[in-house]
């Protein structure tokens, strides 16, 4: 199996709503927030095109993909504030190939601690 190099040239645009919540004090006196969010994006790649080879008896066969065109994005999220260096967060990710070609979700969740 052979990879050729691929040359890619993407672009997106897109918005992001957040919100910020500051809650009670905690009692170690630091506030703690809460922040949510919505991102929307439009992705538009121009020229992905990669090439993988296989190995067959009559020779190499070439494997050709077209990546090219736009897809749009949703992403929601929240970041929760445990302590004054530790939050809790998790998004979701939506991501749709315009003209029906894919769909595909993905998720996370972590702790971010920051020293």
């Amino acid at each position: 199996m052979r990879f050729r190099d691929t040359e890619s040239l993407a672009a997106r645009a897109g918005v992001r709503f957040a919100r910020t919540h500051e809650l009670t004090p905690a009692p170690d006196g630091a506030s703690r927030a809460v922040t949510g969010w919505v991102r929307l994006n439009y992705w538009h790649e121009f020229e992905a095109k990669p090439v993988t080879s296989f190995s067959s008896q009559a020779g190499e066969v070439p494997f050709r993909s077209d990546l090219t065109g736009g897809w749009g994005q949703l992403n929601l999220g929240i970041s929760a504030q445990l302590g004054r260096n530790t939050s809790l967060y998790a998004n979701l990710n939506y991501e749709n190939g315009l003209g029906g070609r894919y769909d595909a979700w993905d998720g996370s969740i972590g702790l971010r601690w920051n020293w």
